[in-house]
């Protein structure tokens, strides 16, 4: 069992973050048992219904597991791995899809084209975690019905992929760009939330080698934040 006092001296922002992203499965998971006990639901509904129990738990468990697992990402990289960035989006679009569908929104994948390889070096939960919340954050944010879109961006000629997360809410004026990812800052009260996402995600793009900025974005016409990870290197 790992001591909650070592991980969090260990790996703060990874568990702060850890923390936070957890609270989207718990309300999924509440939400499906709330139906279920009601009753009501054709047979179907139930079945998706565990399924969607089921998904989320699995998740919140490789999350614990892998997250916060021993050894930690670290300036040597001990524990990062190559994978490939599109891959990692089809994953946890697949695993939000079912969640955002409930509430009448949509995630697809944004296809610019025929992709090049897209090979990154990091840590995989942390990326899904960090891009997890952009995804949760679009569809919170989004004037309904909510629609995200999220695009693999192979920079050429450069040391970085990119991961886009467009979505098309609330938005936010030019001033606060930057303010968006300072702890604590919440600019949009009528929407459930702590304003540390951004904060411990920016933190953690950095902790992998990475970064996260705000590439556009205009009030009630969307936002697009941008999710830069090292390119795994050849050989």
């Amino acid at each position: 069992m790992v001591d909650s006092e070592v991980v969090r001296e260990a790996h703060p922002e990874a568990a702060a973050l850890m923390a936070h992203e957890l609270q989207g499965p718990v309300t999924v998971i509440l939400g499906c048992v709330s139906m279920l006990r009601e009753g009501g639901l054709p047979a179907d509904a139930q079945e998706t219904a565990l399924k969607m129990i089921e998904g989320e738990a699995r998740g919140m468990g490789t999350m614990v597991r892998n997250l916060l697992g021993a050894g930690g990402s670290g300036p040597e990289g001990r524990d990062r791995e190559r994978f490939e960035a599109d891959e990692l989006v089809t994953q946890v679009i697949q695993r939000i899809r079912a969640q955002a569908e409930l509430n009448g929104a949509t995630v697809e994948p944004l296809c610019t084209g025929a992709p090049l390889p897209a090979t990154v070096e990091a840590v995989p939960e942390r990326v899904r975690c960090v891009l997890s919340g952009l995804i949760r954050n679009a569809i919170a944010y989004s004037l309904a019905p909510a629609r995200v879109f999220v695009e693999t961006r192979n920079v050429e000629a450069g040391d970085r992929v990119e991961i886009a997360v467009h979505d098309y809410g609330l938005g936010i004026a030019k001033a606060d760009h930057e303010r968006v990812f300072e702890p604590g800052v919440r600019l949009h009260e009528s929407v459930p939330g702590t304003g540390m996402g951004l904060h411990l995600s920016r933190r953690l793009a950095e902790n992998e080698g990475g970064s996260l900025r705000l590439e556009w974005s205009e009030p009630l016409q969307g936002s697009v934040f941008v999710l830069a990870l090292p390119r795994a290197q050849q050989g």
